[in-house]
């Protein structure tokens, strides 16, 4: 029970904070340990950045198609205790 309450304080804090600030949107997205750069992040417990979201193919990044369609150039994947955070920006940014 102490898990899910974790989770439903995590969406709805994450849910406020894309509110006050201007987004195109927001989804949340189910996946499985090691699938996709979430899941990646998730299973390695360290973040995935990835410059260039919108011009690799699906195969690197599964929501290539997204990414391009919203001009998302730059994702990065935080993994947490049950989950991930999957942030992405419309600039072009590298890891330093």
């Amino acid at each position: 029970m102490a898990a899910a309450s974790s989770s439903n304080c995590l969406q709805s804090t994450l849910q406020a904070a894309v509110q006050s600030v201007k987004w195109t949107y927001s989804l949340f997205w189910q996946i499985c340990p090691q699938q996709g750069l979430p899941g990646k992040a998730y299973s390695r417990r360290q973040h995935v950045w990835l410059t260039g979201a919108n011009e690799v193919d699906s195969k690197t990044f599964s929501r290539a198609i997204l990414a391009k369609s919203a001009r998302i150039q730059t994702v990065v994947c935080i993994p947490l205790l049950d989950g991930v955070v999957e942030l992405g920006t419309t600039e072009k940014s590298y890891l330093i």
